[in-house]
């Protein structure tokens, strides 16, 4: 893997991304035989953050995060324009 340098160059916040371009050049050949091991801890490691995360998934999932907004379910007071009649004539697309 590796990072694009026309896009570094243009953007130095793109070194806070992983590289996200594979260059099979450098891959030697032990690659393929290396990766199934690679994705193995990959899963293993997302597995126990999972595991972790599991005995406070309900609480989180039910807490609300930000308090109720007043007004947000009730009905606009005037009702809202049917049509194109309140768009004025320059405004109109021929």
């Amino acid at each position: 893997m590796e990072y694009d340098l026309d896009l570094i160059l243009k953007d130095k916040k793109a070194l806070e991304a992983p590289p996200a371009k594979f260059n099979a050049e450098k891959a030697d050949g032990a690659f393929l035989l290396r990766l199934p091991k690679t994705l193995l801890a990959m899963l293993r490691s997302i597995l126990r953050r999972m595991n972790r995360m599991r005995p406070q998934a309900l609480e989180r999932f039910e807490k609300p995060d930000l308090a109720p907004i007043s007004g947000l379910r009730e009905v606009p007071a005037r009702p809202r324009p049917q049509g194109f009649a309140h768009i004025g004539g320059h405004r109109r697309a021929a």
